[in-house]
């Protein structure tokens, strides 16, 4: 016991209010400052020790006595402190298992911490019936497995946590303090100002300490956030050129196969020329552009003689060959202006900006190179001739029209004996069609 003097003892207590009010200011701080961040960021590890800080000061302020000296005057009982730690205890395990993790990367460890909630719900329990063997047993226990808490910092420190270690070190000092507080009430250390205070100052530091270790984890959390947000950024981006990639690839491969359909659509498949149908469309335009250039016109038809005889007697295999010689003979002597294309089985046409004297000089050269054309074969060699009708076109004619004409005066080429040029002259009506000489005699087919 220790007689004060009332100068010492206001004096003492002026000192002992400065130092509480310094430390229950602080941890009212910390806990606010961890419930704006909490509220900010949605982090529940702060939301958690907000309530851990506030049941430090109740905790505290009731076992230093302030709680019945402010608030329950005269009505002081053992249970209340044991309740308050109960409190602080519970919110302190819980921010524990929370902050470190434990249930995911500690699953075994995490076992202790559940035992010590269920020890500090006994203990509340004790406290409200005021059982105190209880209570006393597990405030007991309680302090025993206190120190579970900084082994398991240490191991998530191995781990690679490194906001751990610095828990370590904040509960380890919070620690010290309570056993130190057991040595003075044990009567092994003397009982004076300092060793008195010094639990709730360990208690003060160890809410300083964390906090700098959730203010490391936050960072941390935030850095990785950036990280994630960067890769998925990049990710993105590489999605991005990967899906413009595939697109333009697509829209090329699209492209190829229109281009395919339309050169398909308008190309005879055997010989690779026009069709019937792309020569009409392009013949049209050239007697389009020949009349607005004042140009000549005029239409050549062919017919290989006797076609069917080839087939029957060398096979349609030989047949097909000699039609695409036939066109690649035509194509060979022929300018890239003039219209060439297959009409269907056996006929040509090729339409020309020539005069008619050219235009019958050019299908008599091109009779003389059909006819020069020699198809080898396993049993020798084919040889074929055609037969050639000329039309020439006139203002206001349309390409079925000179197809008509032509056509007339290939009729009469045939007639006429085949491997002939016969050309459709409209001046001599009347008369029999005559086959193109050197003479350059011509007639109206009949």
């Amino acid at each position: 016991m220790r007689i004060w003097t009332p100068e010492q003892l206001s004096k003492a207590h002026t000192g002992e209010t400065a130092l509480l009010s310094f430390l229950f200011g602080g941890v009212a701080l910390i806990g606010l400052f961890s419930l704006i961040v909490g509220l900010t960021t949605g982090e529940a590890s702060f939301l958690i020790y907000f309530g851990y800080g506030l049941s430090k000061i109740v905790a505290w302020g009731t076992i230093l006595g302030f709680t019945h000296e402010y608030l329950l005057v005269g009505e002081f009982h053992w249970s209340y402190m044991s309740a308050t730690a109960a409190l602080s205890i519970l919110c302190g395990v819980i921010f524990d298992r929370v902050f470190l993790q434990t249930r995911k990367h500690t699953p075994r460890l995490d076992y202790l911490l559940i035992l010590m909630i269920v020890n500090a719900l006994v203990l509340l329990g004790s406290a409200i019936f005021q059982i105190k063997v209880a209570a006393l047993m597990s405030i007991t226990l309680a302090m025993l497995l206190y120190p579970v808490s900084t082994v398991i910092a240490l191991v998530r420190w191995r781990q690679g946590s490194s906001e751990a270690a610095i828990f370590a070190i904040g509960w380890t000092t919070l620690l010290a303090g309570l056993f130190f507080q057991a040595l003075r009430d044990m009567g092994y250390v003397e009982h004076n100002l300092v060793n008195y205070y010094l639990p709730p100052l360990s208690s003060f530091i160890e809410l300083v300490t964390i906090m700098i270790a959730m203010g490391m984890k936050l960072r941390r959390v935030r850095l990785l956030g950036l990280e994630s947000e960067r890769q998925y950024r990049r990710h993105l981006e590489q999605s991005k050129m990967k899906l413009e990639g595939l697109v333009r690839a697509r829209t090329e491969e699209l492209e190829k196969a229109k281009l395919q359909a339309e050169l398909e659509a308008r190309t005879d498949p055997l010989t690779g020329i026009r069709n019937r149908r792309s020569f009409l469309a392009d013949g049209e335009l050239c007697l389009k552009r020949a009349r607005r250039k004042g140009e000549p016109v005029s239409l050549l038809m062919f017919d290989i003689d006797h076609f069917k005889s080839i087939n029957d007697n060398h096979g349609h295999g030989i047949g097909d060959e000699a039609l695409r010689l036939f066109s690649k003979t035509i194509q060979t002597k022929i300018r890239e202006t003039d219209v060439f294309g297959r009409l269907g089985g056996e006929e040509f046409a090729l339409l020309i900006t020539e005069t008619p004297e050219d235009s019958l000089y050019t299908a008599e050269r091109l009779r003389n190179k059909i006819a020069a054309i020699s198809l080898p074969y396993p049993a020798g060699s084919v040889h074929f001739t055609s037969s050639v009708g000329v039309a020439h076109g006139d203002e206001g004619q349309s390409i079925e029209q000179l197809l008509r004409e032509a056509d007339r005066a290939l009729y009469v080429a045939k007639a006429r004996g085949r491997n002939v040029v016969v050309e459709y002259a409209t001046g001599h009506k009347g008369e029999p069609g005559s086959e193109y000489s050197r003479q350059n005699s011509v007639a109206e087919p009949a």
